[in-house]
């Protein structure tokens, strides 16, 4: 009994915070990278008319998708609630439920993989180097910018 109450405690608080793990801020190199920094992208790379609509659309795709995969994910995280909330809690169901959850997380990365890929199948090779630079440009940028991390490059 004391097991399940000390796993209760890290659990629940974990599964009803705001900003879990599926949540993405738009810094990283993936899709939110991509559709948040299109205009300057967009500049950078010198993309064509085309190029830049078929990036969108691969975009406007990739959040429907992402959308769903966030649905199955809250209603997963609800029923390991339900399952941890029952007077004999069910291990081998909690492991299963926690097994499904993890697989939304593999689903997510993946259709960020994808989206990857399918726009640096539309980009030259001088495109895919120019990307790169952006990217570590802005991550260096933003990694100067937030507080103790930054301050020390200032000193």
């Amino acid at each position: 009994m004391r097991q399940i109450t000390i796993i209760l405690m890290f659990i629940i608080p974990s599964l009803s915070s705001a900003r879990g793990p599926m949540h993405r801020t738009g810094h990283g190199r993936g899709p939110h990278f991509i559709i948040r920094h299109m205009d300057k992208i967009s500049e950078a790379l010198k993309l064509s008319k085309v190029q830049k609509e078929k990036i969108l659309k691969l975009a406007k795709d990739f959040k429907v998708k992402e959308l769903e995969i966030q649905k199955k994910h809250e209603i997963l995280k609800l029923d390991l609630k339900k399952l941890l909330l029952e007077k004999n809690i069910d291990l081998k169901k909690v492991r299963a439920q926690l097994v499904k959850i993890s697989m939304q997380h593999v689903d997510r990365r993946m259709l960020g993989i994808e989206f990857r890929v399918s726009v640096e199948k539309l980009l030259t090779e001088d495109q895919k180097l120019k990307l790169k630079v952006f990217h570590k440009m802005r991550k260096h940028r933003h990694r100067n910018m937030r507080g103790p991390h930054g301050a020390a490059d200032i000193l």
